[in-house]
């Protein structure tokens, strides 16, 4: 359900998610969460991602902020 945050825009943490993308944070979104519910053509914040980006990010950045 979290990514639907970063496909509705009237979404209460849509605003926040903008705001730390325009700083300069990458967000990033399941590509297969935003095909099992029909968003793809709808992100409008961050990029779409999958498993094997976001386990090369754990597992070569020494310190990740969540």
């Amino acid at each position: 359900e979290a990514v639907k945050m970063t496909a509705d825009r009237a979404h209460p943490s849509f605003a926040a998610l903008k705001d730390l993308e325009r700083a300069g944070v990458k967000i990033l979104s399941c590509g297969s969460c935003l095909e099992a519910y029909k968003l793809v053509s709808d992100l409008a914040v961050g990029e779409i991602s999958n498993a094997y980006e976001i386990i090369d990010i754990l597992s070569t950045h020494e310190q990740i902020k969540l």
